[in-house]
């Protein structure tokens, strides 16, 4: 089943696209035909995906948040994008990767201008005001 990130409402207008919530968009175990932990899990198609950190510390960093998502009682496991993204942190080398020049690299992707200001630890161009990286609050 094939789920549109947007819908026509009357009320707002035939133009005025309603937003349909992330947990009304992913795709739970169910959708695979997968049902309770004896479940055939090779139906499930995963999510890929590498995260790119400068330094060992952001890899440590990013690997307990995960954990924390993974500990965490109010996290639905049950859509498989969320449950891989929570056990993420036990295949952290194949997931999350240090390397500080493919993540410069990255970085200037995003945005090639070079004026940059942090609001609310958040990092943005000056120019274009696209969002580089979320900064974190320590000294």
């Amino acid at each position: 089943m094939k789920k549109t990130l947007q819908i026509q409402s009357k009320k707002r207008g035939p133009k005025v696209p309603k937003w349909i919530p992330p947990e009304k968009r992913m795709k739970t175990y169910e959708d695979f035909g997968v049902t309770g932990p004896g479940g055939d899990i090779t139906k499930v198609k995963f999510t890929k995906f590498r995260v790119v950190v400068p330094t060992e510390e952001d890899r440590k960093q990013l690997q307990a948040a995960f954990e924390y998502f993974h500990d965490n009682p109010l996290i639905d496991t049950e859509f498989v994008t969320v449950n891989q993204l929570a056990h993420s942190y036990l295949d952290d080398e194949n997931v999350i990767v240090v390397d500080e020049d493919q993540y410069r690299r990255l970085e200037q992707a995003t945005c090639n201008h070079l004026e940059t200001h942090i609001q609310d630890g958040i990092k943005y161009c000056k120019q274009c005001w696209k969002a580089l990286q979320v900064t974190s609050y320590r000294d």
